[in-house]
């Protein structure tokens, strides 16, 4: 949605932008403390809602191997064979 500033549900193209942020009322556990924060798109439309990661560092294995708890990295750029041959 961020690129084509078109919902891929319903086509619209108006949009609530806003910063996921941990609050009282509302827990993220999805990045570690310090390491991020997520850009929010809300179609005006339809609701449906994408999550964009902002400010994440450069080597994300490390810092999946700093975080094993909150964070994994699945690497389907490997070159490994898939069950389609």
């Amino acid at each position: 949605m961020r690129q084509t500033k078109m919902c891929p549900d319903c086509s619209g193209r108006k949009f609530a932008v806003t910063e996921l942020k941990d609050s009282d009322r509302c827990r993220v556990p999805v990045l570690p403390p310090k390491e991020g924060s997520f850009e929010v798109w809300i179609c005006a439309r339809c609701g449906y809602t994408a999550l964009y990661a902002r400010n994440l560092p450069q080597d994300i294995e490390d810092m999946a191997r700093r975080y094993p708890d909150e964070l994994r990295v699945v690497d389907a750029e490997s070159g490994g064979q898939g069950p389609y041959r």
